[in-house]
């Protein structure tokens, strides 16, 4: 969704998404190969954070226009 035209003069937003995102994912995958209880919930933490981040950061994309409410809800669902 970041390569809408409408990201093309923000890319500073554009990356931020993009990392937050991304984070996401690493975290839960560091978590499941730290082994342990531990480990595993210190990754499903911080992948939380990642995603509170995320939404934070679609809702000012719906703010400046970038996305639709509809699209942020989807993309939040994922």
């Amino acid at each position: 969704v970041t390569e809408k035209a409408e990201f093309a003069a923000d890319a500073g937003l554009k990356a931020d998404i993009r990392r937050y995102a991304a984070e996401v994912m690493s975290h839960l995958a560091a978590g499941v190969e730290a082994g342990g209880e531990r480990g595993f919930s210190r990754g499903l933490n911080d992948a939380k954070s990642s995603a509170a981040a995320c939404r934070s950061l679609l809702y000012l994309a719906i703010d400046r226009g970038y996305l639709t409410e509809q699209e942020s809800t989807e993309l939040q669902g994922r």
